[in-house]
């Protein structure tokens, strides 16, 4: 972890000349590296301990504790013969081992929460877009577990699915909770070219929503689309409609709250799912319905 996991960085990136100059842009009292907004994603034991200006608060950056929860009951024995995970669960870890439970944790960061999330404000400064999928970044952190029968779905494709079901929530939920009737509204999920036609090449393309309130960017249904297709053909057209009303309304309109709900019942039947044995055929009808529609989007 301490050699090869990116999340030993996450600090650190904050000392870079770029992220003063969006702390500053945002109006942060001092640098980003001792910002608490900035902290609360890039070093959370900072913030949790109230030490934001420790350096050992911060000096691991997105460490065990932030994903594992408090670890002094466990860290020093979890790696012991006979130690087993409930042991280290009955001592304070947070069991990860349910995909879906992780992904809730791990976007947290990685697309936002109620509390926190990346706005348009701090994508205005020049904060990167966020995107987050489970399975490739599970994929690509330093393995410190063995595949056995209790997290067998981290390694059969229901990681894969259950993250996109809690994708799909998220950032319903977070969509409603942007959908205002009066005041100035977060554009932070919308789809940037309705109104920031210069980063296109071609100046002729159109808004992209219904002509007064930008559509909500529909990253997020590439891959949860055909999941759903193929594994709950029957909740197909409900997901189809609900993302026509997030384009038909905005995510300034309160309609979108109605939207959202539709969304998160369908992003709990495919967790629901995602408990079960999905299959090798099913995986590869998915891949095929990926590709079968990256021509004409989702």
């Amino acid at each position: 972890w301490r050699t090869e996991d990116r999340h030993t960085q996450a600090w650190t990136v904050l000392t870079t000349a770029r992220s003063d100059r969006i702390a500053a842009t945002l109006g942060l009292a001092g640098p980003a590296a001792a910002a608490p907004r900035c902290l609360a994603c890039h070093a959370p034991a900072a913030v949790d301990t109230g030490a934001p200006t420790d350096p050992g608060a911060r000096r691991d950056g997105v460490s065990c504790e932030a994903c594992h929860g408090a670890a002094e009951g466990w860290i020093a024995r979890h790696t012991e013969r006979g130690w087993t995970h409930a042991d280290s669960v009955a001592r304070g870890m947070r069991d990860l081992r349910t995909p879906a439970v992780a992904a809730a944790r791990c976007l947290d960061c990685h697309l936002g929460n109620a509390a926190d999330t990346v706005d348009h404000d701090l994508l205005a400064a020049g904060h990167p877009l966020l995107s987050f999928e489970l399975d490739t970044f599970a994929t690509s952190l330093p393995a410190h577990w063995a595949p056995h029968d209790a997290n067998r779905a981290w390694f059969d494709g229901r990681a894969w699915v259950a993250g996109q079901a809690a994708l799909l929530a998220r950032v319903a939920a977070l969509a409603a909770r942007g959908a205002r009737p009066a005041g100035w509204p977060d554009f932070g999920g919308s789809e940037c070219t309705a109104c920031h036609h210069e980063i296109n090449r071609d100046p002729a393309w159109p808004l992209a929503g219904n002509g007064e309130r930008p559509a909500i960017d529909q990253w997020f249904a590439t891959g949860v689309v055909p999941a759903v297709e193929v594994l709950l053909p029957s909740h197909a057209a409900s997901l189809r409609a609900a993302l026509a009303a997030f384009a038909e309304v905005g995510s300034t309109d309160p309609r979108a709250e109605e939207a959202s709900a539709r969304l998160v019942t369908v992003a709990h039947a495919l967790t629901v799912r995602a408990n079960e044995p999905i299959g090798d055929a099913a995986l590869r009808a998915i891949g095929r319905r990926l590709i079968e529609n990256a021509p004409r989007g989702f």
